[in-house]
């Protein structure tokens, strides 16, 4: 269900009813409104309006929109000297603390103890009727009410007691559902936060401390925030993100609009004040540009023409996703091949464009909020994107086909082979008295043992699957895995291994594999280090441990010929040095 205007349009018929009220008793300005219902209003209404938009069963958002209601209305009527109207501005910020202890009481999810929450709901209600009775004046006079005369004081501090008692047994509610919970961080600042409440509720009986006073009741809406922003709350982190970004521009431009016609004006004689106007406004124009551009790229993304560049240059789909969803500025994307998925960011309940991919796939990219569709421009981007997507879908295709073959060349016919040789092994020895069969045995097991050299260099063409995360995750992966086999290895790599070709990478990544294996079989070493340098248009590759050190017999038997090879097909050098403190292996590759 999409959100509708309601929660806004009750903030603002609430405010229009005020003033209507007041401008229809004959309000003239005569007392200026305090600071701080300013702020309620400014803070609570926006926020509440947002979640009740939203979470319209949720009683959190629209209880902090009442709050921000009841700040407005306080402001309207702070501006009658007398009379009915001045009345109402004497009580009418009462439920308003009240209302914050609700929140407190049913944050997050507004659903709570009915004893409880009727309770406090009692409690604000009495609290504002006695507050309302013992304020009524007589039209146009000032004295207190004749009737109960005296009592305002007295009433006002019990009213202000059963409010901080319900207060307390809110803030130890949500105690209790913090030991229950296992998402305990909204709980926490909200407990936090109920506290600092109280703190304010004291200090407003007891002569408000202003800097206290602010901290206390601000301390809500930014439990209410933190909780949208870190963890989640409501679905609505990028409508809020976007508030408070659009917050601060505003804030920026009128502090350096302030500042500049104050400079201006004290430097120049009063007459020129329109100069110093004139100043402003230049100083502010392409600053207000260059922030609205950033905050543009900052709400929106990246601008349409770098997106597609960037998704066409793209070959690895991960990151070709990831570069997708945080260049939009989307909660979830995701590309859908076969029968998987490559995605970025959670998925909400809320909708989601798909668009058919060429040569096959669908790219699925969520709104970024559930009230804002695509433009017809977006949606064109949107287009262009998946066009753009082709190769990197192509590549992923391609690498999961050679993932495909490696499995069932390295688990089934490689094994297969070497099972058919050890056949071959026993019928020779089984038919050692007929001469004449023994050549046949011995073409056999050189032809079982081409084809597995062949099978071997297949494999070795494809790549491991590893260096698709890059040479250096790989070769990480490699050292952590001896590390948990029991062989202490240090990797030290260089800051940039890109821009090498598949062929180092993969003779690097079989040069560290292969040496590490030899190190935990054979040369009973303490510990191994893996060293990897780039000196221009070169690549050095050094494994050392502290080992028995290897026979120079024994050197072609642990797969270090075919590691020689593979270094002189790339033009390249190995070498191997074995002594008593160990044995050190060494190659040099060309880096392109």
């Amino acid at each position: 269900m999409r959100p509708g205007p309601a929660p806004i349009a009750v903030a603002v018929l609430g405010l229009l009813a005020a003033t209507a009220v007041a401008l229809a008793l004959g309000v003239r300005p005569a007392i200026p409104a305090e600071g701080r219902d300013w702020l309620l209003a400014a803070v609570f209404a926006p926020l509440g309006a947002r979640i009740a938009a939203h979470e319209r069963r949720n009683p959190c958002g629209w209880l902090l929109l009442a709050v921000g209601v009841l700040g407005g209305v306080t402001v309207v009527t702070s501006l009658a000297g007398a009379g009915p109207v001045a009345w109402v501005r004497d009580w009418v910020w009462w439920p308003g603390y009240g209302l914050l202890v609700l929140v407190v009481a049913l944050f997050p999810d507004g659903r709570r103890s009915r004893v409880l929450v009727a309770g406090l709901a009692v409690n604000v209600l009495a609290g504002t009727v006695a507050l309302a009775a013992l304020m009524a004046r007589s039209p146009g006079s000032a004295e207190g009410n004749r009737v109960a005369p005296g009592w305002d004081g007295v009433v006002f501090l019990a009213a202000s007691a059963v409010l901080a008692a319900g207060g307390l047994a809110a803030v130890a509610g949500v105690l209790v559902r913090i030991r229950r919970c296992e998402t305990r961080g909204p709980l926490l600042w909200c407990a936090g936060n109920g506290v600092l409440l109280l703190l304010a509720l004291a200090l407003d009986v007891v002569g408000s401390v202003p800097v206290t006073w602010l901290a206390g009741v601000l301390a809500i809406p930014l439990a209410t925030v933190v909780g949208i922003m870190r963890y989640g709350l409501y679905d609505i982190r990028l409508p809020v993100h976007r508030g408070l970004l659009y917050g601060t521009l505003s804030i920026a431009v009128l502090l350096v609009y302030a500042a500049t016609v104050t400079v201006v004006a004290r430097l120049l004689p009063v007459a020129a004040t329109p100069v110093a106007v004139a100043a402003a406004l230049l100083t502010l124009l392409p600053l207000r540009q260059r922030l609205q551009s950033a905050l543009t790229r900052r709400l929106y993304g990246r601008p349409p023409y770098e997106l597609v560049t960037v998704v066409g240059r793209g070959a690895d789909l991960p990151s070709v996703v990831a570069g997708l969803g945080e260049g939009l500025r989307v909660p979830y994307a995701a590309v859908r091949v076969d029968d998987a998925e490559v995605s970025h960011g959670r998925r909400r309940a809320w909708p989601v464009t798909e668009l058919p991919l060429h040569p096959g796939g669908v790219l699925v990219v969520q709104q970024r909020a559930p009230d804002e569709p695509w433009t017809r421009r977006e949606n064109e981007l949107l287009s262009d994107l998946a066009a753009q997507l082709g190769p990197a879908v192509a590549a992923t295709r391609v690498r999961e086909e050679s993932r495909r073959l490696q499995r069932d060349l390295h688990d089934g016919i490689g094994p297969a082979l070497f099972g058919a040789r050890m056949l071959v092994r026993a019928g020779r020895t089984r038919s050692a008295e007929a001469p004449g069969l023994a050549q046949t045995w011995d073409d056999l097991e050189d032809g079982l043992a081409a084809a597995t050299a062949e099978i071997r260099r297949i494999l070795d063409g494809l790549g491991p699957a590893a260096l698709e995360r890059g040479l250096a995750a790989a070769l990480d992966g490699v050292a952590r895995r001896h590390r948990g086999a029991g062989l202490p290895v240090t990797l030290q790599l260089p800051a940039d291994l890109t821009g090498l070709s598949g062929a180092v990478e993969v003779a690097a990544y079989r040069i560290v594999d292969e040496a590490l294996t030899n190190v935990a079989r054979h040369a009973r070493a303490a510990s191994a280090t893996v060293t990897v340098t780039r000196d221009g248009a070169a690549l050095g590759v050094t494994v050392e441990d502290d080992g028995a050190g290897i026979a120079a017999d024994r050197a072609a038997g642990l797969g270090l010929g075919s590691l020689r090879e593979r270094c002189a097909r790339l033009g390249g050098t190995f070498a191997v040095e074995a002594g008593a403190l160990g044995t050190r292996l060494s190659a040099t590759l060309p880096a392109r």
